[in-house]
């Protein structure tokens, strides 16, 4: 029987940005009255069937302002992600140089992650934690896009 392991939730109805890790077997949704749960339970429902049990439109689905809303199953991956930080990534033999052609590889792995969890390391010698594993993935690319060559001791 097909399980999911993680579930994450974006811009839909009252959700702003929901990461779940249900457990398998049997799980419980509880909460006072306009907390969630149905806006839970159909985001569950969209995704197996592509369809509202709610509306037959799609942009009471979508929360007020923004432009899209997923909901998308994780595989329950943690990848972490390691850059080399050190002066030699400002060389210019990638276009414009290595460090932002490593970002630019970087984000593109991080879009088909959604779902599962990131974390990254920076190294120039020694290694840094950047960022924890999260399932917040525009974290994760805050903390990508403030890397720089020569910033760590």
């Amino acid at each position: 029987m097909p399980t999911i392991d993680q579930l994450q939730i974006n811009n839909f109805r009252n959700f702003s940005e929901v990461s779940l890790a249900p457990g398998r077997g049997v799980n419980l949704i509880y909460g006072s009255n306009g907390s969630g749960k149905t806006s839970l339970l159909e985001a569950l429902y969209v995704l197996s069937s592509g369809k509202s049990f709610r509306s037959a439109l799609v942009e009471p689905l979508i929360k007020d302002g923004a432009p899209e809303a997923t909901v998308v199953p994780g595989r329950g991956l943690d990848v972490l992600i390691a850059v080399d930080t050190s002066r030699s990534m400002a060389a210019r033999d990638l276009s414009p140089d290595r460090l932002v052609a490593a970002r630019i590889l970087v984000e593109s792995i991080s879009q088909r992650l959604q779902g599962d969890r990131m974390g990254l390391i920076a190294f120039s010698g020694v290694a840094h934690l950047q960022c924890p594993f999260t399932a917040d993935l525009s974290i994760f690319r805050r903390y990508l896009q403030q890397l720089e060559p020569g910033s760590l001791p």
